[in-house]
């Protein structure tokens, strides 16, 4: 072999080698992302206003008039808007696929689903009352992507799925 078939051959395995080792730094940098995101999770949402206005949202009948969700609230009505900004944020950033879905259903699908079983009268009223289609369109949307994903893919609760998982 000739040093110029020596040298091609060395570069092109050096290109391939760097292509590899890139392709494992993506991959690991796309996992610390995921894991980042789902602390930040875990702290934005596990506040006490955030929890106080599940609370809230909870003991709530389901599908109230706008005036009546309003007065059953009183005060805590700003503690349930937080909610349901924060659930229009998640869905935002799972719609530009910032935080993959799976996240959000894993952290969300119960506090998201059920505050729209209370709050999807009011949120509609309040679209009509201030003539913007818009407000919380994303908590709507992530809402109705939950419900498609679980009528194509059944899943089973963590409790269920993952009775016979064992810590290392």
């Amino acid at each position: 072999m000739d040093t110029n078939t020596i040298l091609n051959a060395a570069s092109t395995v050096a290109l391939l080698a760097g292509l590899v080792f890139a392709g494992i730094q993506i991959r690991a940098a796309q996992r610390q992302r995921t894991r980042d995101t789902m602390i930040q999770f875990m702290q934005s949402f596990s506040t006490f206003e955030f929890v106080q206005g599940i609370t809230a949202l909870v003991d709530l009948p389901d599908r109230l008039p706008r005036r009546e969700f309003e007065a059953a609230l009183g005060d805590k009505l700003d503690q349930v808007r937080a909610v349901l900004f924060a659930l229009e944020s998640i869905g935002i950033l799972v719609h530009k696929r910032e935080v993959p879905i799976g996240l959000a259903e894993d952290f969300f699908t119960g506090p998201a689903m059920l505050s729209w079983r209370k709050s999807a009268r009011y949120v509609h009223e309040l679209r009509e009352a201030n003539g913007i289609r818009t407000h919380f369109e994303y908590y709507e949307w992530l809402v109705n992507i939950i419900l498609e994903r679980r009528e194509s893919v059944p899943r089973e609760p963590a409790y269920i799925a993952h009775r016979d998982w064992k810590p290392k």
